[in-house]
């Protein structure tokens, strides 16, 4: 069946209907679209509503939106499904559905409407299993359980509020059929109205039964998919082809569908993921605007929305305190993870992973993300794929490493069978699909180190900041050494380490406060929690710790950066003695102000992280090493179901944490971005990719279940040499790796002359993007990159 889909699909031209989607796509683009306006669904309170519980006044708000969004049909769709006008970024329009007394309380409490992180993944197999109408038996059966029982008020409404939220779901899929028939009714082109009978039919009969058909199966993910997006939840799609394949293989073995027409839908679909791309030029007067509370506002609503969101605040010095709401681009989370075992342990690879590759090879647009997991028994055609696509300038897919990451998920005590399930959060972050609430945060090695070298600046922030809370305060009760006492280099690491661990410490303690039931009071997911494993069998919310396994991982960023910087410290100042430790940090405080020639000194005599140099890898394995150490520590502490999982990485935050940051002793000024995820600092990886690579190997990459990823460019396009570097990343037990096919010289004309390379795609972060859409800084981010690898 592989060398069938591969023969059938990969040499196709596009269908005449995928390419007149495909250009609208493309042209709609540089043009603004319409967004849902503030005040378009208006409040769901009333005299009557105000006096229900919260959780019930949620459904019905997630019931109006599904029930008035706007729904069309374009004349190319047979998956269809208008995507959300709301956006990553873009803000959100959403019912009021809590008063005024609640929302101040909520406020108060750290937390608001608005506090939904939702990176993660829904139970897609539970859903396809039983449809929407079994979802809703199994809510009925709960409730009448529970009224048998009389287990009290608050489950009884909490049961009722996911009957009500699927009802809404059920509304959104009613209208598509109702639309489909209209529009076939009127439409003259014989095959046209057949494919608009056929949708229509296909809608009717998810709002009864569970899907039996590839389009089916298609077709309800998409409407659950668009159905999240629209109410607050930015999900992930999960193991899209583990997910679907049963289906298709029942159709394919049936004869009622041929490999060409499946290619047919899955490009379709792919093309809906894809109608609300904006280039940043037209978004970013609105993307600015809907910023989540601004400088001397102190605990606004907004704020506080976001501070629940992330569920960690700490005290409101940190780098994670002013990270927090930050986002840069029209990005969705469209992501899928492909192929890797299933849960059993066997290969997953089947012709749909190929399909979806195909789709994202063919059609060239970035989304969705894919993200194919490898292991030592996956075929060789899948290397194939996967270098053709990215070889085509896609930087895209990613890949993971099952024979890494399903090991640490296990060491960190998931069952096998669920370690071996895991996928892709919004970038690469790894959780197990339908049984976890996940959430991230950012720790800023670089503000860890500075506190250090610098502790006076960090003293005066907190007469500075506008929101200081001294309680959640990680270092409020700590002594910092005066750091021109230090005597040795064990001294400054000692110290670096003891800040590590308070900041670490104050994360955890937040974080797991956080899980007093505050998120149910005031922003529960009864809609959400019905496809996820666990709520509908326990009656609890997710928001209630009713969700299997409950993921939370503070993300160590900027590791390079202090790797290279200690690296500064250990041999310039007090091995060789070349510098003078109280002149380096003159120079730090003071931003490498009037002191060029010493910061060209430290950036060329000291070992940087990424050429495979022991010297200064070893001192990024000892920082990763002890933050998994503290971690797990205090983790042991937490009285929720928490589990705190380490990772290291940054995403797209390069800017905005590069903007937080001071300067630091490897030379790099205040306010630079820093290095992506594990990977070189910017400018400093000199000696190619295999070198990164091999630094990267060093770290401790079977402690971090979360992932850590490496990002790598190449101007190479040759399967010649990326079968091979994905092959060895896999051999040599990497865990997550992107590479992005790009040269130097392309990227700055596409600066130039923009209108000429509208097609040109690049990596940021955990997903691709075409590189004349993105913000300046991020154009130059990327160009500075490429430069890092020569290429």
């Amino acid at each position: 069946m592989v060398t069938q889909v591969k023969t059938a699909s990969k040499h196709l031209e596009l269908s005449p209907r995928v390419q007149r989607g495909l250009r609208l796509a493309q042209e709609g683009r540089f043009q603004k679209k319409p967004t849902w306006q503030e005040g378009l669904f208006g409040t769901v309170l009333d005299a009557e509503t105000v006096e229900l519980p919260l959780v019930k006044r949620k459904a019905l708000a997630i019931q109006k939106v599904l029930s008035e969004m706007p729904v069309k049909i374009m004349d190319h769709e047979l998956v269809v499904g208008l995507p959300p006008q709301n956006s990553a970024g873009r803000g959100t329009v959403f019912p009021e559905y809590a008063t005024r007394e609640e929302r101040e309380a909520a406020r108060k409490n750290l937390t608001g409407t608005r506090s939904v992180f939702a990176h993660f993944t829904p139970s897609y197999p539970k859903y396809l299993r039983l449809g929407l109408a079994g979802l809703r038996r199994m809510a009925a059966d709960g409730l009448d359980e529970v009224r048998r029982n009389g287990a009290g008020p608050e489950k009884e409404a909490w049961y009722e509020s996911v009957i009500i939220s699927l009802d809404g779901l059920g509304t959104l899929v009613r209208r598509y059929a109702e639309l489909a028939s209209e529009l076939a009714d009127g439409e003259t082109d014989e095959t046209r109205q057949g494919e608009l009978r056929e949708i229509a039919r296909v809608s009717q009969h998810l709002l009864q039964q569970a899907p039996q058909s590839f389009h089916e199966a298609i077709q309800a993910v998409w409407f659950a998919h668009i159905a999240f997006h629209s109410t607050l939840n930015l999900l992930p799609l999960g193991r899209f082809d583990q997910n679907l394949w049963p289906y298709l293989k029942r159709d394919l073995e049936a004869g009622a569908i041929t490999i060409d027409q499946a290619q047919d839908l899955i490009d379709d679909l792919w093309l809906r993921f894809n109608d609300r791309l904006q280039t940043y030029d037209v978004v970013k007067d609105d993307s600015q605007a809907a910023g989540r509370g601004r400088p001397g506002e102190g605990l606004t609503e907004a704020k506080a929305n976001s501070i629940g969101a992330w569920s960690c605040f700490l005290g409101g010095t940190t780098g994670q305190d002013r990270f927090i709401g930050a986002s840069e681009y029209t990005m969705w989370m469209s992501t899928m993870a492909l192929a890797g075992l299933t849960p059993e342990g066997q290969d997953g690879t089947n012709p749909l992973t190929y399909l979806c590759i195909n789709a994202t090879y063919r059609l060239k647009m970035p989304q969705p993300t894919l993200y194919v997991r490898f292991h030592d028994g996956s075929p060789p055609e899948l290397y194939q794929w996967v270098a053709d696509c990215i070889g085509a300038g896609l930087s895209q897919p990613s890949i993971y490493n099952d024979e890494v990451i399903v090991p640490a998920l296990e060491k960190a005590g998931i069952p096998a069978e669920h370690a071996r399930d895991y996928t892709s959060d919004g970038c690469w972050e790894v959780h197990v699909q339908g049984r976890t609430q996940f959430k991230y945060a950012m720790i800023s090695a670089l503000e860890v180190l500075d506190r250090v070298l610098c502790p006076d600046r960090w003293q005066e922030l907190k007469t500075e900041v506008p929101l200081y809370i001294e309680a959640m305060d990680p270092y409020r009760d700590s002594k910092t050494p005066d750091p021109y006492r230090f005597g040795s280099f064990d001294e400054v690491m000692a110290s670096f380490k003891e800040h590590l661990d308070l900041y670490i410490k104050g994360f955890v303690e937040v974080a797991d406060s956080m899980w007093d039931g505050r998120h149910y009071d005031i922003a529960p997911l009864p809609l959400l929690s019905a496809f996820t494993e666990g709520p509908l069998e326990s009656g609890k919310d997710i928001t209630q710790g009713g969700i299997q396994y409950v993921f939370h991982t503070p993300f160590l960023a900027g590791l390079s950066h202090v790797a290279d910087s200690l690296a500064v410290v250990k041999k310039l100042c007090f091995e060789e003695n070349v510098v003078g430790w109280p002149e380096l940090l003159e120079a730090v405080r003071d931003n490498w102000e009037g002191k060029e020639p010493l910061r060209q000194l430290v950036r060329t005599r000291t070992p940087a992280y990424g050429n495979d140099l022991d010297y200064v890898d070893d001192i990024a394995k000892e920082i990763v090493e002890y933050y998994v150490d503290s971690l797990n520590r205090h983790s042991t502490r937490a009285t929720s179901q928490t589990r705190f999982h380490p990772g290291v990485g940054v995403f797209e935050f390069y800017i905005l944490l590069g903007q937080l940051a001071p300067a630091s002793p490897d030379g790099r000024l205040s306010g630079e971005p820093i290095g992506s995820h594990a990977g070189p600092s910017m400018g400093r990886g000199v000696t190619g990719q295999t070198s990164a690579i091999n630094s990267f190997l060093k770290l401790p990459l079977i402690d971090l279940p979360t992932g850590c990823a490496v990002d790598l460019a190449t101007d190479t396009r040759s399967n010649q040499l990326l079968v091979p570097l994905i092959k060895s990343f896999v051999e040599e037990r990497g865990t997550v790796l992107n590479i992005s096919v790009n040269d130097v010289e392309t990227l700055r004309a596409a600066l130039k002359e923009p209108e000429k390379y509208r097609d040109l795609k690049v990596r940021v972060g955990g997903w691709e993007a075409f590189f004349v859409d993105l913000p300046p800084e991020f154009q130059q981010w990327q160009i500075n990159k490429c430069e890092q690898y020569g290429t």
